[in-house]
């Protein structure tokens, strides 16, 4: 049997191609709203309140908080478990193709 592998170009993070966020982008899932914070803690300063389906993009992630592109920190999920933002998926169908190659073989007899 004869294998081939085939190199898949890797897309850098900082191409023009590359178009998610770090952290991905998240939705606020409560109809409440939900606050900004200066700082990954309740006893941070609320700064401002993110509206119910907002998008942010995510920046970083510390201890069930969410820095994100709105310009501070956000819960992701509250003690009972219920969230407060939700990461979404962008699923992308990803096709490599390949072409058969037929190659001939010749033993000596």
């Amino acid at each position: 049997a004869v294998s081939r592998s085939v190199a898949i170009p890797a897309i850098p993070m900082g191409s023009a191609r590359w178009k998610h966020p770090p952290m991905g982008t998240w939705v606020v899932g409560t109809r409440n709203g939900l606050h900004v914070r200066a700082g990954p803690s309740t006893k941070s300063k609320s700064t401002s309140v993110l509206r119910y389906k907002e998008k942010v993009d995510g920046l970083q992630r510390v201890d069930g908080w969410l820095k994100h592109s709105k310009g501070g920190w956000s819960l992701i999920k509250r003690l009972d478990g219920k969230d407060l933002l939700v990461e979404l998926v962008d699923l992308e169908e990803i096709v490599i193709e390949s072409h058969e190659e037929k190659i001939k073989f010749f033993h000596p007899q």
